[in-house]
C-alpha cells in the first residue's frame, strides 16, 4: 500500500510540476540530471511553420516526394500496393474500434464485458500498423516530407529539456542546432521516447487520494490556478486530471450517490455510470410520452396559489387562445346566469370543428353530426 501510495505522489508532482527526471550520459561517460517538460502551444505552433519552410527549402535542394520515393520502392519490389491497403485497414479497424470508447470519460460505450476484448484488439492492430510503417518509413528517409518532419520534431525536443534548476538546457534553437556533444542527444531522445503517460487507473486512484483531494478542494474555495499557468497551457494529462475530478465530484453529490466501495472500484463505479445513463434515458422517454399525450388535449389545467401565477400561466396561451377566453368571458357576463352550461358556452366553436372536419371520412363524419346533434338538442 505504502509502495503503491509513493508512486501515485510521484505522478502527481509530475503531472502539477510538468517534470519528468530522466538520467543521460554525455560523451564524457558522465550522467546527466535533466527533465522533460510538455511542449507549449505556442512552441507546437511554431514547429508547424518549420516543417513548411524545411519542407519547402528540401524540394528547392532536389530532395524527392514520398510519392515519388513509393513509386521507385514499388518498381523495385521492395513495396507493394497490398502493404498500402493493410496500412489503410489497419488505420480504419483502429478507428472503428476507438470510437467505442466515450473521449469525454476514456470508457467504453458498450457493455464492459467486451472492454478487455477491445483493448487487446487496438494494441495487437497498433503494433501491426507501427510495423508497417517503419517498414515504410525506411524507405522515405531521403524525402523532403521525412526531412522537414524530423526538423519539426528536433525543435519541439530541444523545447522540452531542462536541467535540474528548470533551466532551458539549449536556450535557443541555434544553441541545438550547435550542439556537438551527439551522444547526450541520443541518449536524451532514447529516454524520452520510453517516457509513459498516466493511465486512465491512475487518474482515478489520483483523484480518490487524499494528496491530491486536499489540493482540489483547496483550489475549488479560493480560485487558486494549481498549475502555474493559463488553463490555454495546461498539459494533455492536467486537463485529464481535472475532468476525472469533476467526474468524482459529480458522484460524491449525487443523490443517487453511490457506497464508498462502489466508488473505490473502477468496474463497480463505471456499471454504476452505465445505470444512471440508462435511468436517464428511460426518464427522458417517459417525459417525452408525457409531453406527446398532453399535446392530445386542448386543455390543460394548473393549479396556482396566487394571482400572479394565475396570470403568468394564462399568459402562456397563443394569441387565438387568449382571443377566444375573451369571447367566452364576454358570453359569460352577457348571460346574466348562475352558472353557464360548457357545451352550450362552446357551442359555435364544436360545430364549426364539425363542419371542418366532415370531409376526413364518413365514420368520423357521422360521429361528428351525431354529437352535433346531441350538442344542439
Amino acid at each position: 500500500m505504502v509502495e503503491n501510495s509513493d508512486r501515485l505522489e510521484e505522478i502527481l508532482n509530475e503531472i502539477i510540476t510538468d517534470r519528468r527526471y530522466i538520467i543521460a550520459v554525455d560523451s564524457a561517460g558522465d550522467e546527466r540530471v535533466l527533465a522533460i517538460r510538455t511542449p507549449l502551444p505556442a512552441e507546437k505552433h511554431y514547429a508547424r511553420h518549420i516543417y513548411r519552410q524545411e519542407l519547402k527549402r528540401a524540394k528547392l535542394n532536389g530532395l524527392p516526394s514520398e510519392h515519388e520515393m513509393l513509386e521507385s520502392a514499388l518498381l523495385r519490389g521492395d513495396w507493394s500496393d497490398d502493404n498500402e491497403r493493410l496500412i489503410k485497414l489497419y488505420k480504419s479497424k483502429i478507428q472503428q474500434l476507438e470510437q467505442l470508447i466515450d473521449p469525454r470519460t476514456g470508457m467504453f460505450r458498450h457493455n464492459k464485458g467486451k472492454a478487455h476484448k477491445t483493448r487487446l484488439e487496438i494494441i495487437k492492430s497498433r503494433k501491426e500498423l507501427e510495423r508497417l510503417e517503419e517498414t515504410r518509413d525506411a524507405l522515405l528517409v531521403f524525402t523532403a516530407e521525412y526531412h522537414a518532419r524530423n526538423q519539426e520534431f528536433i525543435y519541439v525536443f530541444s523545447r522540452l529539456v531542462v536541467d535540474e534548476t528548470g533551466d532551458q538546457l539549449w536556450p535557443r534553437w541555434s544553441d541545438y542546432q550547435t550542439e556537438r556533444d551527439d551522444k547526450l542527444i541520443a541518449s536524451i531522445i532514447l529516454k524520452y521516447r520510453h517516457l509513459k503517460s498516466p493511465t486512465e487507473s491512475d487518474f482515478r486512484a489520483l483523484v480518490r487520494s487524499s494528496g491530491w483531494s486536499i489540493i482540489w478542494n483547496t483550489a475549488k474555495k479560493t480560485a487558486a490556478n494549481i498549475f502555474d499557468r493559463p488553463p490555454s497551457d495546461y498539459t494533455r494529462d492536467q486537463l485529464s486530471l481535472l475532468f476525472w475530478s469533476m467526474m468524482y465530484d459529480s458522484v460524491y453529490e449525487s443523490i443517487d450517490r453511490p457506497p464508498d466501495d462502489v466508488i473505490e472500484n473502477d468496474d463497480k463505479l463505471d456499471k454504476w455510470f452505465e445505470e444512471q445513463r440508462e435511468e436517464r434515458k428511460k426518464d427522458a422517454k417517459k417525459k417525452q410520452r408525457e409531453k406527446s399525450s398532453t399535446s392530445r388535449h386542448p386543455e390543460q389545467f394548473i393549479m396556482v396559489n396566487n394571482e400572479q401565477e394565475a396570470d403568468e400561466i394564462y399568459q402562456m396561451n397563443d394569441k387565438m387562445t387568449l382571443a377566444r377566453i375573451q369571447k367566452e368571458i364576454r358570453r359569460v357576463a352577457e348571460s346574466k346566469k348562475e352558472y353557464v352550461d360548457e357545451v352550450e358556452l362552446r357551442k359555435g366553436q364544436i360545430i364549426k370543428q364539425a363542419l371542418l372536419q366532415r370531409d376526413t371520412g364518413k365514420a368520423r363524419q357521422a360521429g361528428l353530426k351525431n354529437r352535433s346533434r346531441r350538442f344542439l338538442g
